[in-house]
């Protein structure tokens, strides 16, 4: 038994190790005995332990390994279990896939994900805007797995993101690699001792105070409109805000807009944007969330093109600016912080709103909110300035 498999549930790791095996027949071997553990029958609650041997009937290992999830011709069921129902038919086999017409190019291999952070429990990667985490074509994970992530033999984990990053987000992403880690990371980001850190481009002049503005809202994100509402029945979202630069709209300024550093203190999905769309400063470029009089105008004023290394096409030229700069955890032995550059596109659109200076006076306020860590949740930046 690998360190990735102790202390989990039996039926996960029989689930891992025979994927294809239907739920109710992995629950019924357990309970008459084709799955055990040491020679001892178990609970599908036990958990393993260093030195286990799970002994699984060989009729249903074969079973839970083939195409159907059923026992193969001439086998026969161990003495004390039901028949298994007979398979399915064989769908009709699919067509042919037709060749690439004739002059035409072949599609160019995925760029790999850039590395920021690797030791043997975790990898920090800068994920691309525009790119999903998760997919089974082209995502985060696919690309992670051809090149980058380690082959493991454990039969219940395999390596996956501690946390969660929408497709237009790009930044700072933790990928654990041991069941150890995965653990730890969930227990400090429940416990705050995570710091996550991210810079948006807001519509509208929003100003806050020295120790940043608190947004707390309840939100539920709704699966058919892909939009999170604030909703009293919803999950708790709580956020830390500072204004880093404001764009008043006068002298050339194309919108009035200013750039956020906000500081999460949960991880609801599309929580950013839902809290700024809640408080009628919506994303620039987020059409998802930006209504009234700036959804057509800021749609083309300050988002930016895909991140190097994504091959997906946004709405319009782009994806709004929103980026994970930096992640920081207080409970790490090693790594306790770690920053992800913004993407050329994030920087041009950023100076194009609010001047050179104002991608400098970012990187200043992620620094020192990172110095200060999880302990100074109310630290910001010496001020904001003003543009045009």
């Amino acid at each position: 038994m690998l360190s990735d498999d102790v202390d989990r549930r039996v039926d996960r790791v029989v689930r891992r190790l025979l994927p294809r095996l239907p739920l109710s027949r992995l629950y019924q071997a357990l309970r008459e005995g084709d799955i055990r553990v040491n020679g001892a029958r178990v609970t599908p609650a036990t958990r393993t332990r260093v030195d286990d041997l799970i002994r699984v009937d060989p009729i249903l290992a074969a079973s839970g390994r083939s195409a159907t999830g059923h026992r193969q011709p001439g086998q026969h069921a161990p003495p004390g279990t039901a028949p298994a129902r007979p398979p399915p038919p064989r769908a009709a086999p699919a067509p042919p896939a037709r060749p690439p017409p004739r002059g035409r190019p072949p599609p160019r291999p995925a760029p790999p994900v850039p590395v920021l952070y690797r030791d043997s429990h975790i990898l920090i990667v800068d994920k691309p805007a525009g790119l999903a985490v998760h997919g089974e074509h082209d995502s985060v994970m696919t690309r992670l797995a051809a090149r980058t992530l380690p082959r493991t033999q454990a039969l219940s984990f395999a390596p996956a993101p501690v946390h969660q990053l929408d497709r237009v987000t790009s930044g700072a992403l933790v990928v654990a690699l041991t069941l150890a880690a995965a653990r730890s990371w969930s227990a400090a980001l429940r416990s705050g001792q995570v710091v996550k850190l991210y810079l948006a481009v807001a519509a509208g002049d929003l100003r806050t105070p020295a120790e940043g503005a608190l947004w707390e809202d309840r939100l539920r994100y709704d699966r058919r409109t892909r939009r999170a509402w604030p909703d009293p029945a919803g999950a708790y979202a709580r956020a830390r805000v500072w204004a880093v630069a404001r764009a008043t709209g006068a002298a050339g300024a194309r919108l009035a807009a200013t750039l956020l550093l906000v500081r999460l203190h949960t991880g609801r999905r599309h929580q950013i944007r839902a809290q700024a769309a809640a408080r009628r400063h919506a994303l620039l470029g987020d059409i998802r969330y930006a209504d009234g009089p700036h959804r057509g105008r800021a749609h083309r004023a300050a988002h930016h093109g895909p991140a190097s290394g994504s091959t997906a096409s946004g709405p319009g030229a782009g994806w709004p600016v929103l980026h994970a700069a930096a992640i920081g955890n207080d409970a790490a032995a090693h790594c306790a912080a770690v920053a992800a550059p913004l993407p050329s596109g994030a920087c041009r659109a950023i100076e194009r709103q609010f001047g050179p200076a104002a991608v400098r006076r970012a990187r200043s306020a992620v620094a020192r909110q990172l110095a200060g860590g999880s302990r100074d949740a109310n630290a910001g930046h010496s001020g904001e300035f003003e543009h045009g």
